[in-house]
């Protein structure tokens, strides 16, 4: 079926198309034209074109709400409930049934812009054969017309064969476009187009043969034509009053394949492509209106407004009554009669309402999403989940969407996502679209009960105005976040909370409910610019200091606008001298069945920018290319009270430089800091629970617990000290319940806190549960967590838990490279595991396995090479930090981590000789001194007399290279 169709929605990707018969479909943004397909493919994929006089525009730019095009019926998909209609536009698609002997000159056609040439434009018809060329001096009167806007590739526009020339099978042609004579432009004298040729929107001349009540059938170009009613010249026009014999202007409406005789309309405003004559009309949507009956067809009541318009009445929206006759109808709704309705619908084609006189339409405070307030609280019933939220039912028909990140500050899982289906809950408008016929919604209590502002427009907002927001995106500068009632906001970085500057992004998260007030406001520039509310309760909210935790660092700021600190500008701070100090890294003591692996670099800091290098290093006759990374991990104790438990995992950041980072940067940027020791101690867990003594201090807390007296819910060691006393008397039940409560009053910011709880309780039910009660918990865990954090901390559970069977904590391993096969952790965390089993030639498979997924290869290899040297063959740990450093000798970093592994294991000679193949290269004064002095101390703590005199000549010498340079 080809038709005329009006757009009522655009959006990114797809355009909603009004058809007849107060139907509709959609338009992909696939389905517009080849060329507009072809170009965002290109913008797609990985070179997309740069050339600066191709203009692109999206569907928001190359169509507008309320213009006519022409479509064609690509598919047709029904349910039970609903039938979705998929369109197209492209020319290929239009024209199916063209071939080049049905071009004829002064022929109207459909086209799009192919590409642009020095004098003029390639323009695509979809047919084989066709040549099509659009000349410049007639695409710039069009130009001129369109206020000088530029004409766009994939652009769809009605052209006229100006002249044809035939060259064995191809047809070049020559168009030309000149809106008003196109439109004009009648098909009646062209003889070789038929009815599979027709075209909606084509001008021809139809002859009146018959006249009734419901249309009239014409004769055009040796066809019987309809016209319908509603397809009058005027809107009231009775198709009675022609005469028959005359002949009327029409256009064709649409075509249906299987028939000969096209539709026809005398509208005289429905011009196809046209960039005037908007036919929307949304001022009577929603409203409860009074009408008069004009007659009762077949298909419902036909009801006229106060003001003219016209609207109809379904035959199912007439009443509630189930057997309701025609008889009945007549009765009730005699002509001329006044009667209330609901409008709930605009068809644009007909320029006819679609009304209902059904009671609970009547009766309903939102039909439409004009009445749809922001800030309004109703009930709406849960029709379903997707990725994305809830779809939910607003009143008695209107559709809504609940986000995920607005519905409650919990996951929710599967099961409980299916039971909430067709529940009715309390919900409060965040925002609409009338355009797009969108309504988002929140069933967070936080909003939904707030008494702050509600925001629709810039306008409205005021200095000093109090409501909520909901994060919506960061930046370097600070976080933009979305107001209830629609509006946008900033809120930069020194306005968020009390930490510094570079940790805004770790205390808080996409999704997070804001409390804000209004700084500034701009109207011009339509921007808001905020600041967080920060209660004095909420200073508990994080989670309490650990021991070994980073000081969190004052800035000064300068009085710069806030409204710079929104394009990300940094802003200058006051230079503090800071002492800084210098700790020895002392590797931690390990019992028979456990082992460490370290990584020291004494007084080493990273730049975190570290520019691209490649590395090919070949062993067994494989090629590895390094490429880039940046990794920096500092992930906290996870020590679990009682459960004897403690993870500790830091990675050194590794760059792929050859160049080693600039510290003297890095010194003005953070604290000079120790590269933290990347291991992994766990604790023998032998003791059995019951043996453990219950301390003062414990008893005092629990005694407070059970009084009600909770003074540190975000603190997640309060919650594990709680766990633990009950599990150590046996209350297990009294221990899960301790738990739940805990997740539920952490807060949900506090990320860490409920991990370290799920982590508690996945081993209270490994201890003491059963195989179902475990399976549930992981799974809900899995759930309610960041999956990669949560695989990390159930791999070491399971590694202590289930030492009699590591395939549980290798299944966990496995899933995780599956499942995160990009992140080096994932792999280093693997290695760790086989290694301290001595599994050693199943993790050299992982290191494989890891150099074909990870980006980050130079910093998995490294680690790799120690877990050798410490666990397994050291001779071949030690060929890997060889080829590594043939490659990379100006990395004074992987030099420091080569000698400390040989340190490490006791090979001093090694060390030494490592130590003077460094120093042999020509290094800047900045780079050598963090070589020397791990050599000074190699030498203070394990050399001799004799080895102290050949370091201080080899410093004498590196120091007086280093400053001839």
């Amino acid at each position: 079926m080809l038709s005329i169709g009006i757009v009522s929605r655009i959006r990114d990707h797809e355009m909603y198309i009004s058809l007849p018969g107060r139907t509709g479909g959609t338009v992909s943004i696939t389905n517009i034209s080849t060329p507009y397909l072809n170009i965002m493919e290109q913008y797609a994929g990985e070179n997309p074109t740069t050339d600066d006089e191709v203009c692109v525009y999206t569907l928001k730019d190359l169509f507008q709400i309320g213009q006519q095009v022409v479509v064609k019926v690509a598919k047709v998909e029904r349910s039970e409930t609903s039938t979705k209609i998929s369109l197209t536009m492209n020319p290929k698609d239009l024209h199916e049934f063209y071939s080049t002997t049905v071009l004829k000159e002064d022929l109207v056609m459909i086209a799009a812009i192919q590409s642009k040439e020095d004098h003029g434009y390639v323009m695509d018809v979809g047919i084989n054969g066709a040549r099509c060329f659009l000349p410049k001096e007639d695409a710039n009167k069009l130009i001129k017309a369109n206020r000088n806007r530029p004409l766009g590739i994939g652009q769809l526009m009605y052209c006229k064969i100006k002249k044809i020339q035939f060259h064995r099978l191809i047809a070049n042609i020559t168009f030309t476009v000149m809106s008003k004579i196109v439109r004009l432009q009648k098909m009646d004298e062209i003889p070789t187009l038929n009815y599979t040729t027709l075209m909606p929107g084509m001008l021809v001349d139809a002859i009146v043969m018959e006249t009734h009540k419901t249309g009239i059938m014409v004769h055009c170009m040796d066809l019987n034509g309809l016209i319908y009613q509603d397809h009058m010249s005027e809107r009231w026009t009775s198709p009675e009053t022609l005469e028959i014999g005359s002949t009327v202007p029409a256009r064709v409406l649409y075509i249906l394949p299987n028939l000969t005789s096209p539709y026809l309309t005398l509208q005289t405003d429905l011009l196809p492509l046209a960039q005037t004559g908007d036919r929307t009309d949304s001022k009577k949507l929603g409203a409860k209106l009074e009408v008069r009956v004009v007659r009762i067809e077949k298909r419902g009541v036909i009801v006229r407004f106060e003001d003219d318009d016209k609207g109809i009445i379904p035959i199912n929206h007439i009443g509630n009554e189930a057997l309701l006759t025609s008889d009945d109808i007549s009765k009730k709704y005699k002509k001329n009669s006044t009667h209330l309705c609901r409008v709930l619908q605009y068809s644009p084609v007909e320029r006819m309402y679609l009304c209902s006189f059904k009671k609970e339409k009547l009766n309903s405070d939102v039909v439409h999403v004009q009445q749809a307030n922001c800030g309004k609280v109703i009930s709406c019933k849960i029709l379903g989940w997707n990725k994305g939220g809830a779809c939910v039912q607003v009143g008695s028909a209107m559709q809504g969407f609940i986000p995920n990140t607005l519905y409650k500050k919990n996951t929710l899982s599967d099961s409980t996502k299916e039971k909430l289906i067709g529940t009715t809950i309390k919900a409060r408008i965040m925002q609409r679209d009338i355009e797009q016929n969108i309504i988002v919604l929140t069933a967070h209590k936080e909003l939904v009960t707030s008494n702050g502002v509600v925001l629709t427009s810039i306008d409205e907002a005021e200095v000093g105005m109090k409501g909520h927001a909901i994060i919506k995106s960061f930046n370097k500068g600070g976080a933009y976040v979305n107001a209830i009632g629609g509006v946008e906001g900033f809120i930069p970085a020194t306005k968020l909370n009390r930490v510094r500057l570079a940790d805004f992004k770790e205390a808080h998260h996409v999704g997070q409910i804001i409390e804000y007030k209004v700084l500034e406001k701009n109207n011009e520039k339509n921007h808001l610019v905020m600041t967080a509310i920060i209660k004095d309760e909420e200073d508990n909210s994080e989670v309490s200091p650990k021991k070994g935790q980073k000081e969190k660092r004052k800035l000064s700021i300068n009085n710069e606008s806030d409204s710079q600190k929104e394009n990300g500008e940094s802003e200058p701070s006051k230079k503090k001298k800071r002492k800084k100090n210098k700790k020895k890294s002392v590797p931690e003591t390990v019992n028979d069945d456990d082992c460490e692996l370290a990584l020291e670099a004494n007084e080493m800091e990273v730049d975190m920018k570290s520019e691209t290098s490649d590395l090919e290093e070949h062993e067994d006759s494989e090629e590895i290319v390094i490429k880039s990374e940046t990794i920096e991990d500092e992930l906290e104790s996870s020590a679990i009270g009682f459960w004897n438990v403690e993870v500790k995992v830091k990675d050194e950041p590794i760059s792929d430089s050859d160049e080693e980072p600039d510290q003297s940067k890095s010194k003005k940027k953070k604290k000079s800091r120790a590269v933290a020791d990347v291991s992994e101690t766990v604790v023998n867990s032998e003791q059995n629970l019951e043996t453990l003594s219950i301390t003062n201090e414990s008893l005092e807390l629990v005694i407070k617990f059970e009084n009600g007296d909770i003074s540190s819910p975000n603190d997640p060691e309060f919650w594990k000290s709680l766990i633990s006393h009950y599990s150590a008397l046996g209350h297990l039940d009294k221990a899960r319940g301790v738990a739940k409560q805990a997740l539920d009053m952490i807060d949900y910011r506090n990320e860490k806190g409920k991990l370290e709880v799920w982590g508690s309780l996945l081993q209270l039910e490994m201890k003491y549960g059963t195989e179902e009660t475990v399976k549930k918990t992981y799974a809900e865990a899995f759930q309610r967590n960041d999956e990669f954090e949560w695989l990390k901390l159930a791999a070491t559970v399971y590694d202590v838990e289930h030492r009699p069977r590591p395939k549980d904590a290798e299944r966990i391993y496995r899933e995780m490279t599956k499942k995160f096969r990009l992140e080096p952790e994932a792999w280093i965390r693997f290695g760790i595991f086989h290694f301290f089993k001595q599994s050693f030639d199943a993790g050299r498979e992982v290191l494989h396995q890891a150099l074909n997924n990870v980006p980050a290869k130079l910093l998995v290899i490294t680690k790799f090479a120690l877990l050798e040297m410490h666990h397994g063959d050291q001779n071949k740990g030690e060929q890997m930090l060889d080829r590594v450093l043939e490659q990379h000798p100006q990395r004074s970093d992987l030099w420091l981590v080569y000698a400390n592994g040989l340190i490490k294991v006791g090979d001093y000679d090694k060390a030494r000789r490592v130590f003077q193949r460094a120093l042999e290269n020509n290094w800047p004064p900045r780079k050598v001194k963090p070589l020397l002095q791990r050599y000074r101390e190699l030498e203070n703590d394990h050399g001799n007399e004799s080895t102290m005199v050949e370091f201080q000549n080899y410093a004498v010498k590196v120091l007086g290279m280093s400053s001839k340079d």
